[in-house]
């Protein structure tokens, strides 16, 4: 069974977000699991109301040039940290890697920048 959770190990999850310039008070890092695996994580901050996808990143796919799995993959992702986000009272969300925007327009998002 696939699972979306925050990440547990707190020394990865500094050193992951110190990576990506994001502070501990704000960001979380979601990680998706089947069973003992990991699959892949999104970085993701929740700061006045908007939640902002710093990266996705796939264990053992692409973001780059992603294949229909790890589609599957980016999207349960998306929607996890967009799930995540309403419950933390983020009424938007921002996505701030760039190799996805085309992939997530075609989810609904509207590129503003």
């Amino acid at each position: 069974m696939i699972t979306v959770k925050p990440i547990e190990d707190n020394i990865r999850k500094e050193q992951l977000l110190s990576h990506y310039g994001c502070s501990a008070a704000d960001s979380t890092i979601l990680v998706m699991e089947d069973g003992v695996y990991e699959l892949g994580y999104v970085v993701i901050d929740v700061i006045q109301g908007k939640l902002r996808i710093h990266d996705i990143y796939l264990t053992n796919g692409s973001v780059e040039d992603p294949k229909t799995e790890d589609k599957l993959y980016i999207d349960f992702l998306m929607r996890a940290a967009a799930s995540y986000g309403a419950n933390h009272g983020a009424y938007q969300m921002e996505n701030c890697v760039e190799e996805l925007h085309s992939f997530f327009v075609s989810k609904g998002f509207v590129l503003e920048n």
